[in-house]
């Protein structure tokens, strides 16, 4: 017959932060920099948006709806998108896809044989008109 024997638990270590070093310190702020890079441009872009008033200077915006109620109209986005939404579903790209397998297995060979990836190619698609649309003027 086995006992068992109640032991005191131990404290859980406090882990110590580790100190940050200049190296750690200025990498921290060229990741800031960079982010600050992307960041500001598409902050500004968003604000003109929604800026009655924009222009390139860096102003507290004029908050207004009237650049998208603008943009909602027929001469500026229905005439484009009807075109767009007609030539897409009469049209077809027609991908080689016999030469795409066939490129594919040789890379992959050269890839095998030689240990790199070789450099990548194009291969030619063709536009298919559907009959159906043929004689359609955009």
């Amino acid at each position: 017959m086995s006992v068992l024997v109640a032991r005191p638990s131990k404290a859980p270590r406090r882990t110590r932060r580790k100190r940050l070093t200049p190296v750690a310190l200025m990498q921290h702020a060229a990741l800031l920099a960079i982010a600050l890079v992307f960041l500001v441009p598409m902050l500004w872009v968003l604000s003109a948006s929604i800026d009655a008033q924009a222009t390139f200077a860096i102003q507290w915006p004029h908050f207004s709806w009237v650049n998208f109620q603008s943009l909602f109209t027929p001469e500026i986005l229905g005439h484009p998108l009807t075109n767009s939404l007609i030539l897409a579903t009469s049209t077809t790209v027609a991908p080689p896809s016999e030469e795409a397998g066939r490129a594919a297995f040789e890379m992959l060979i050269a890839a095998l044989r030689k240990g790199v990836l070789p450099p990548s190619i194009t291969l030619p698609v063709r536009l298919v008109v559907r009959e159906s649309t043929a004689n359609l003027e955009v």
